[in-house]
């Protein structure tokens, strides 16, 4: 299984707990079943990555004999990189779709009209026009 990482915000300084479930839960105790799924842990081989705190380490302790744990050195995450150029898009009575990047440089495409079947022109009705 691939490890998830449930805890999003956890920073590149903190060790983390490599969290594996090696055992089932059925016939356990509700306490026992709730600490596992607030691990995040499903069904047996699931794997999670959490922070290495006193609140998961104390969680771990109470099912540690249905677990597997491993501790993980800190990763360092990469350096955000600047954002891309947002894009507003507007569509006109005609039809047509204009993009204007924050560039000030304007697009334009236009939309294909909606075809209309052989039933409709017989009958006279036009179902695009609703």
């Amino acid at each position: 299984m691939a490890v998830t990482e449930a805890n999003k915000d956890n920073k590149g300084d903190v060790a983390s707990l490599r969290i594996a479930l090696r055992k089932s839960t059925i016939r356990r105790l509700a306490k026992h079943r709730a600490c596992v799924a607030g691990l995040g842990l499903r069904r047996i081989g699931d794997e999670v990555l959490l922070p290495d705190k006193p609140e998961i380490r104390g969680m771990v302790n109470r099912v540690r004999y249905l677990l597997d744990v491993e501790e993980v050195a800190p990763v360092q995450k990469p350096a955000k990189r600047a954002a891309a150029p947002k894009t507003v898009t507007k569509t006109t009575a005609a039809g047509a779709a204009k993009k204007k990047t924050s560039k000030g440089a304007v697009k334009t495409s236009a939309k294909a009209a909606p075809k209309k079947t052989a039933k409709a022109t017989e009958t006279g009705i036009d179902h695009a026009t609703k």
